[in-house]
């Protein structure tokens, strides 16, 4: 086709303003499709509608183009009828401490169950002490003592009166109770032993040794009556617990009655809490003294409450950390330590479920990143790993091992011709 000169009146295209119903652009609807891309729109369209495993998409286009903002917006229209993913959480682990546990939650009840645990464990903190302080629970103390005394008491005393039958008394020294000859009304002293005749000493040696034989059995058996009578206190404790940790248990336990990993979760913290009264009970020799409870926390670490159909996520910077989370660690008494609650998410778990947007030279930049995205999506799961300490180098030995999280996503890397 020849070229054709052009006049100015024709450099631009002239319309007339009284065709169109409204008087500025802000009345209408923003528009959310692509323009001038029909190829590529029918690619994004057949791509987003693949939901196969292993099926991600390319977008080419030059930087600065709008393309990002172009396919956000694009997503953002098409996904927002499309299932919200799950919340996630990480509890700790009571039978391996260093394996937090993954539980998924609807939409909105990751949160939900992060409150009712937070209350669950402040009820406890105020009604476990309180069923300790009644009436009935001092009498029933004093019962399991007292009974106990009578009867180590009853065992010395009658020990005693034997021994005193045969001229010999139990002692008290600094090495325990003692088994010593008397004479006269008092414990025969090493000159009056002395003066005795050889036969009268072997047949007080003689005695001598069987009461010390009858006293070590007392002594044993009284140390199995408290033995014994702590047992029967810690019996006693456990029901007195059970009573006010069941009722607030159960009430979850109810709610969560479908659920099978809280369900398992909750008995395990009922136990726990059941084998670590003293937590919940006040110290005298430590009045200000507040129990570290943080084992019953909940760390909400994928929150979908207002997430609306699909997450779509643009991560500008798609470095290790913030593909796949990190592992927190504080100095506590001279050492690196950590716990299930500084577990943060990354791109790869607030996108699950969705679409993960980032530009392709960006991720290239980091080879840790790139390689653990591609591990993640071979196996389809998340494990983080422990990446920094706090002068940002690598960590070699895992001080814990989240569980890992299945992964279902789809990649749109952004790139150039070049």
């Amino acid at each position: 086709m020849p070229i054709k000169p052009l006049s100015t009146d024709k450099l631009r295209r002239r319309c007339n303003p009284e065709q169109f119903d409204f008087a500025t652009t802000a009345e209408l609807d923003s528009v959310t499709g692509i323009f001038g891309q029909p190829r590529g729109v029918r690619a994004l369209e057949f791509g987003v509608g693949i939901r196969s495993r292993g099926y991600n998409i390319y977008v080419l286009g030059e930087t600065g183009t709008g393309r990002t903002t172009a396919i956000h917006r694009y997503l953002k229209d098409k996904t927002r009828n499309q299932p919200t993913p799950d919340d996630w959480v990480y509890v700790h682990n009571f039978k391996t401490y260093h394996q937090p546990r993954a539980i998924e939650f609807p939409a909105g009840q990751g949160s939900q169950f992060k409150k009712q645990m937070g209350e669950l464990v402040n009820s406890l903190r105020e009604d476990l002490p309180r069923a300790f302080a009644t009436e009935e629970y001092g009498e029933a103390v004093d019962m399991v003592s007292n009974r106990a005394e009578i009867k180590q008491n009853l065992l010395m005393h009658d020990l005693e009166r034997k021994a005193r039958a045969a001229n010999f008394r139990i002692i008290r020294t600094a090495a325990g109770p003692a088994v010593a000859p008397i004479a006269d009304g008092e414990v025969m002293t090493a000159e009056q032993y002395a003066d005795l005749s050889l036969d009268e000493q072997a047949q007080i040696d003689k005695r001598q040794q069987e009461f010390e034989v009858s006293l070590e059995d007392v002594i044993k058996r009284t140390r199995q009556i408290k033995i014994d009578s702590v047992k029967e206190l810690d019996a006693l404790d456990r029901r007195v617990a059970r009573q006010a940790i069941t009722l607030q248990v159960d009430a979850l336990i109810q709610m969560y009655c479908d659920h099978e990993e809280v369900l398992l979760y909750l008995a395990e913290v009922h136990d726990d809490v059941l084998d670590n009264l003293h937590d919940f009970r006040p110290n005298p020799q430590k009045p200000n003294h507040v129990a570290d409870l943080s084992r019953y926390d909940v760390n909400l670490f994928v929150d979908n409450s207002r997430t609306e159909g699909a997450p779509v996520i643009v991560e500008q910077n798609p470095s290790y950390n913030n593909l796949l989370g990190r592992i927190e660690y504080e100095m506590r008494d001279g050492y690196m330590s950590t716990h299930f609650d500084n577990i943060k998410s990354g791109a790869l778990h607030q996108a699950n479920g969705g679409y993960l947007v980032m530009e392709a030279i960006e991720l290239l930049g980091d080879p840790y990143a790139w390689e653990a995205l591609k591990r993640s999506i071979k196996a389809g799961e998340i494990a983080l790993q422990p990446s920094n300490t706090l002068d940002g180098s690598r960590v070699l030995a895992k001080s814990i091992d989240p569980e890992a999280i299945p992964l279902d996503i789809k990649l749109i890397l952004l790139g150039g011709a070049g």
